[in-house]
């Protein structure tokens, strides 16, 4: 069975309601890896204080000087892809599910190896909306001034104009 691909339209083409959808879409996901790229970096704190033989206690995961917005306290609170796009979001829920080995410096090492790896891909994925969230908007502004500048030629002409 052949898999037929459709491309996308250039923004272009596209009406202003689906550019503004693209996007708030966009910003959606921009929120969510940045969720996640905060965790993936606070998690790679505690596993460097893991290899340097100091396992966080309770208090030191409370961090009583930080707030997070309600929307953001737990992976649960965040809805995570369908699929639909590759995402590095998939590979952190992976990662977030698996244990801390705290006693095993090894898997420790391991560990902390692949948190880099994910941090560096979300913030390089994160880049990579900001740009295409800036190119939405500079669409929508490209059009809005366009049709600002445009002579209304639907607009009925004064009476006795004629």
């Amino acid at each position: 069975m052949t898999q037929t691909r459709v491309k996308p339209q250039p923004a272009q083409e596209q009406p202003l309601s689906a550019i503004r959808m693209l996007r708030e879409s966009l910003r959606v996901e921009e929120r969510k890896v940045s969720y996640w790229r905060r965790l993936v970096q606070g998690r790679i704190d505690l596993v460097r204080a893991g290899l340097a033989g100091k396992q966080p206690t309770l208090d030191d995961l409370a961090a009583p000087n930080r707030r997070i917005p309600a929307g953001y306290r737990s992976p649960s609170a965040v809805d995570l892809l369908d699929g639909a796009r590759p995402s590095p979001l998939h590979t952190a829920e992976d990662i977030w599910e698996s244990p801390v080995p705290w006693t095993d410096a090894d898997e420790l090492t391991r560990l902390e190896a692949r948190l880099v790896e994910l941090e560096t891909e979300l913030s390089a994925y994160r880049h990579l909306l900001h740009d295409r969230i800036d190119a939405s908007t500079g669409e929508l502004i490209e059009r809005y001034q366009r049709d600002l500048a445009a002579p209304f030629d639907d607009e009925p002409e004064p009476p006795g104009a004629a």
